[in-house]
């Protein structure tokens, strides 16, 4: 049986290209600057509220991504994510967690305590080590 065909989500163009833009800035930043200051780039204080829905910005990253010339892991692109919903007055917090066995690493963002880029269960696999942005 084959899986469904998933339409491309209907993005506007200046947050796919500040999503790709980001994209480039976030790796110039990991690649020349220490891993605790990514924290600050990724999610900077509240700004004014924009009326952009959280699942626009999510598409925005996704599709930026599949242009992105190189795979996004999963830290660059929950940086990515953070940082955009933050510039638009939404309350944004980065986590990264681990599980135990086979030991793997995971950063995903919620908004007020829900996962939006990541399943809705991704706390009961992995455990929370660290958050960026939280209030």
């Amino acid at each position: 049986m084959l899986p469904a065909p998933q339409s491309i989500p209907i993005v506007p163009r200046r947050l796919l290209l500040r999503a790709l833009l980001l994209l480039f800035v976030y790796d110039l930043r990991a690649r020349f600057s220490r891993f605790e200051t990514l924290s600050g780039w990724a999610t900077p204080s509240l700004q004014n509220s924009q009326s952009v829905s959280v699942a626009s910005l999510v598409d925005a990253v996704d599709l930026a991504c599949t242009w992105y010339p190189k795979t996004a892991p999963c830290l660059q692109r929950s940086a990515v994510l953070a940082r955009l919903l933050r510039q638009r007055g939404i309350a944004a917090e980065l986590l990264i967690g681990v599980q135990r066995f086979p030991f793997r690493s995971h950063a995903w963002v919620e908004v007020a305590q829900r996962p939006v880029n990541e399943r809705a269960r991704v706390r009961e696999v992995y455990r929370v080590l660290d958050s960026w942005g939280a209030a």
